[in-house]
């Protein structure tokens, strides 16, 4: 009987001392942030172009801000009018000329709908862009929205949230500033 408690109390505390050497050997991950990969070497993406409000090409990699946030969303995605504010928010704690954020809008409306939706939101920090024919949707193998993909200065992805997220959380902001 002795033997046979001693056996779990050694399973046990293998399960235990296995699981905490495990976690200490995982890369430091925010849980307040589940939907958040980050990729802390860098993720080279194909060229990105959108058009703006007046049907002008922007590519991303000729932008000079730091940080280049490229939200893809849509008028009928309640997540994604439930994060732009903070997207906005995140805009002023920053800074505009160290970060931008691309409002990629996903659907085929005129440009009109695009900014009256963002204007009832009281967004002030950035505009609509679009991407009417899904190119960079595809080139990116997006699926679902909000996506909102994360590059630095190199233009490489360091991070990619999917689904909703509080962009004006100060962890995030703090993460943000460090890329």
């Amino acid at each position: 009987m002795v033997f046979k408690n001693l056996k779990v109390l050694y399973l046990i505390l293998f399960l235990i001392l296995n699981n905490t050497i495990a976690s200490y050997s995982q890369q430091n991950i925010d849980f307040n942030f589940k939907n958040l990969i980050k990729h802390p070497d860098g993720k080279t993406v194909p060229v990105l172009i959108f058009e703006d409000k007046n049907d002008q090409k922007v590519n991303v990699s000729q932008l000079r801000e730091d940080i280049i946030l490229v939200n893809f969303w849509a008028t009928w995605c309640a997540p994604c009018k439930e994060e732009m504010p903070a997207l906005d928010k995140m805009i002023d704690v920053i800074g505009k000329n160290k970060i931008k954020v691309i409002a990629v809008n996903i659907e085929n409306i005129k440009t009109d709908q695009a900014e009256k939706f963002l204007k009832d939101l009281q967004i002030k920090n950035f505009e609509s862009y679009f991407d009417r024919e899904l190119q960079n949707v595809n080139k990116l193998s997006l699926r679902g929205i909000p996506i909102t993909i994360i590059l630095n200065k190199k233009r490489l992805e360091v991070g990619r949230v999917i689904g909703s997220i509080n962009f004006a959380d100060p962890k995030f902001i703090d993460w943000l500033k460090k890329i």
